[in-house]
């Protein structure tokens, strides 16, 4: 299953609401995926060590911790460039319904870390 943080992270970085239904639909696949992934990984002839399996779910891990730092340090580059563009110039530019429809696009948005 999908870790509670993460899906929090996605809801709370995606917009608008249908962008976000989608995307945690997705995170909850492949927490549900993982679990199918990982009745697999274990093969009965490694009994007791299950050497293969343990390795996936090191590298599996890994991958996960490597993804977010990631994502993390591209949500930090994502405000940053945001930022240099003042609100009013912003404002000026686009509706309030523009700016709602560009949801997490928008140059208003910023991402949590």
């Amino acid at each position: 299953p999908v870790h509670p943080s993460a899906t929090s992270w996605a809801a709370n970085n995606l917009a608008p609401a249908n962008r976000r239904a989608i995307g945690l639909a997705f995170c909850i696949c492949m927490g549900n995926i993982g679990g199918i992934i990982g009745s697999f990984m274990y093969l009965d002839n490694e009994a007791p060590t299950y050497r293969t399996g343990f390795e996936l779910s090191l590298a599996f891990g890994a991958s996960g911790v490597v993804a977010a730092i990631v994502l993390e340090l591209s949500y930090m580059w994502a405000n940053k460039q945001k930022s240099k563009i003042p609100e009013e110039e912003v404002r000026a530019q686009y509706t309030q319904d523009e700016l709602l429809r560009l949801g997490d696009k928008s140059l208003l948005f910023k991402y949590l870390l």
